[in-house]
């Protein structure tokens, strides 16, 4: 089990080195590039080691997973070491550049040196205290203690390294072997300060931003940088070993309420916990937080997508049902021709009383107002019969049976409707259940 959680840490931790790899930070310098580089293969070799240990111990059912997984690492770390050293390649060429155009434009104090400047990685320093160790260790190592450089050389590769404050400071000193000793002495009097360089790294820890919802982002982020606060304090000589309770009980204090909860749950009565043992936990925190985020929105996706499926298939029956029901304006329901109601229609009227009947029964008409899809006891047209003014359509009213007498009264009751503008509102629809 051990096994497998340090792999999903291995995993977790290659995710962010490509992400980082993908879009590197154009203000990076060569030192944080060849750091990440040199981490990137540290934590492959341990990756090999530990995959070969689970590998032999796996079934025939878990083996084809477990190469798959073991693929994959090995394309994240040639993606990774691709990228970085393409990156650390690219700063290098622009920094001979700059040394080149700076030779060019002091040529006078260069003529005791005809030899080229090799290219030397070595990181670039901001004014940031935090940063003064790991630039001083590194300039010292590799320009300083240099025996195959001559100060004026060492002057070119401090100048084209410092910037901001630490690069105001030598601005005024000229260019030559004499003032690279003063340049030098005057950086690191201003920043070989230990108590400055500890109270940067103190503050940075204790002034991270409590975090309010369990949100992975947000304890990925807290956890890293203490661990990087920490460390700093360590290689300083600081016994950040004995500070466990203080440094447990600060870390949890931004935590959020659910976190924090969850925290508690793993201690034990009396138990005093170590920062180690925080740090493993928030690592498996945020990473199960972020999984569950996942999935949770590709659940919601679904359901959204699904939900706007069967809104769309609902309106779209609604309307067909509302089309199919809907009379026609304007619409014989005998001859089936459009232009006049039924009403109205010549064939219709020529007809018997009895055959009149019969099709508006087989059409399922109101005897009324001769329309479909309601009966006459729920007919809402306000029109009545012309002769009698019963509930019935006048071209059926008993004393106009005959086909002549059928065309005078509706010519009288085409007439009328003219004059007195009778609606012909439709109805609500209903089954028909007619009776004569």
């Amino acid at each position: 089990m051990a096994d497998f959680k340090r792999q999903a840490s291995i995993q977790s931790q290659f995710n962010r080195y490509v992400g980082y790899c993908k879009k590197i930070d154009p203000n990076a310098t060569i030192h944080d590039l060849k750091t990440r580089l040199d981490s990137i293969i540290e934590l492959y070799d341990e990756f090999k080691a530990l995959q070969r240990e689970i590998e032999a111990k796996c079934g025939d059912d878990r083996i084809e997973v477990e190469y798959v997984h073991h693929g994959q690492i090995e394309d994240y770390y040639h993606l990774c070491v691709a990228k970085l050293k393409e990156a650390i390649e690219s700063k290098a060429t622009l920094r001979d550049q700059r040394i080149q155009q700076n030779d060019q434009g002091h040529q006078q104090n260069l003529v005791e040196s005809e030899i080229k400047l090799p290219r030397l990685n070595i990181p670039q320093f901001y004014g940031d205290y935090k940063e003064w160790p790991a630039f001083e260790d590194l300039y010292i190592s590799m320009i300083h203690e240099n025996k195959k450089l001559k100060d004026v050389q060492k002057f070119h590769y401090l100048k084209d390294n410092v910037f901001g404050e630490a690069e105001q400071l030598i601005k005024s000193l000229h260019m030559t072997g004499n003032n690279y000793a003063e340049a030098w002495r005057l950086i690191t009097n201003r920043f070989e300060h230990k108590r400055f360089i500890v109270d940067a790294h103190l503050q940075t820890f204790f002034s991270q931003e409590a975090i309010l919802c369990d949100d992975a982002g947000a304890i990925k982020n807290l956890i890293d940088k203490s661990n990087e606060s920490i460390r700093s304090l360590k290689v300083l000589g600081l016994p950040v070993n004995q500070w466990d309770a203080i440094l447990v009980y600060i870390v949890a204090s931004k935590l959020d309420e659910e976190t924090h909860k969850q925290w508690e749950l793993t201690l034990k009565k009396d138990e005093l916990p170590t920062f180690q043992a925080l740090s493993e936990f928030l690592e498996n925190r945020w990473q199960s937080l972020e999984m569950i985020s996942s999935s949770k929105s590709k659940s919601i996706n679904e359901i959204h997508h699904a939900a706007a499926y069967r809104n769309q298939s609902k309106n779209k029956n609604v309307q067909q049902a509302s089309q199919s029901t809907q009379p026609k304006a304007n619409f014989c329901n005998f001859c089936n021709k459009q232009g006049h109601m039924i009403g109205l229609c010549t064939e219709f009227i020529s007809l018997s009383h009895d055959s009149k009947v019969n099709v508006i029964k087989s059409k399922k008409l109101c005897f009324n107002c001769l329309r479909p899809n309601h009966n006459t006891s729920e007919c809402k047209n306000p029109s009545r019969c012309q002769q009698c003014s019963k509930k019935h359509h006048t071209l059926i009213h008993k004393a106009y049976s005959t086909p002549s007498s059928s065309m005078q009264s509706s010519q009288q009751y085409q007439a009328n409707i003219q004059q007195s503008n009778a609606p012909q509102s439709e109805c609500s629809s209903c089954e028909p259940k007619q009776s004569v």
